[in-house]
């Protein structure tokens, strides 16, 4: 049969390995769990750039509004917000103009007299 010392060398043999095995695995959750980070952020930044495209009138939806009104479709959405500008620009185009504002008059400097330039000028012609 097996002696014992031969017992204990395999022992402590399986043991090393086990312990071995133990360090690679936890290395590899390591390396798997920062990719799976990493990849996490990718995706998101790009989603949120994705969004950044859509036109705001979607954007400002909410969740409720979007399935409802486009049946959870982005496509969708996008031809539903283009037919409700069309129509409000179309309603706009019949209104009449908006009418224009007068423009601004200078003020007088801050601490003189407005009357005083015009003071002035009458002096230097007499």
């Amino acid at each position: 049969g097996v002696v014992p010392a031969e017992d204990a060398a395999a022992a402590a043999c399986d043991e090393s390995f086990l312990e071995e095995l133990e360090i690679e695995y936890n290395d590899k959750v390591a390396q798997m769990r920062a990719l799976t980070q990493r990849l996490g952020l990718k995706y998101e930044s790009e989603a949120r750039m994705e969004l950044l495209k859509l036109p705001l009138a979607v954007r400002s939806m909410t969740v409720g509004e979007f399935c409802d009104e486009c049946g959870g479709d982005v496509e969708q959405a996008i031809q539903h917000v283009a037919k409700r500008s069309k129509a409000s620009s179309s309603a706009a185009e019949l209104m009449p103009p908006p009418m224009m504002q007068p423009p601004r008059l200078a003020r007088p400097k801050a601490g003189g007299d407005a009357d005083a330039g015009a003071r002035r000028a009458s002096s230097r012609r007499a």
